[in-house]
């Protein structure tokens, strides 16, 4: 796979997150943190959209022929050295890593509450990150598409 192509793919992947996770920030508080497959669900878009970001972020500095941080979290201010994402942006791009982390290595101690509050308040973080690759890629590289990229249900 072309890596113009992995970039796309992720950012596909993103956006449908986002559209199923919008879904899920619609419903009451109560709805959505007594049904464990709401909370579930929305851990499992979270971690992967971040995920994905991550890739993205690695292609992105493979293309610019930067070496790798030892850790996710660093990824950023490799990128922000660049000029390809804001520096101010860092800790917002860092905290969704640290939640990813939480996710997968301290599952077991993940709020409910703070699930929701990111549902809630910080999807936009994932569309500004995206902007800001595009951005850097420039025309005719890849380009999320427009609103929701999967069908409701797939």
């Amino acid at each position: 796979m072309q890596p113009a192509e992995r970039v796309t793919l992720r950012f596909q992947l993103i956006r449908a997150n986002l559209d199923r996770l919008r879904q899920l920030s619609a419903l009451p508080d109560t709805e959505f943190l007594s049904d464990f497959r709401n909370v579930e669900s929305a851990k499992h878009l979270l971690q992967t959209a971040i995920e994905a970001l991550l890739d993205v972020s690695v292609q992105v500095l493979a293309t610019l022929k930067e070496p790798l941080p030892d850790h996710h979290a660093e990824v950023f201010e490799a990128l922000a050295r660049h000029g390809v994402v804001a520096t101010a942006r860092i800790d917002t791009y860092r905290k969704l890593v640290a939640f990813r982390n939480r996710v997968v290595h301290l599952y077991d101690r993940v709020d409910d509450r703070r699930v929701l509050e990111i549902v809630r308040g910080d999807l936009p973080d994932f569309e500004a990150f995206i902007s800001e690759i595009v951005t850097h890629l420039g025309p005719g590289d890849p380009a999320p598409p427009a609103g929701p990229t999967v069908a409701p249900g797939a």
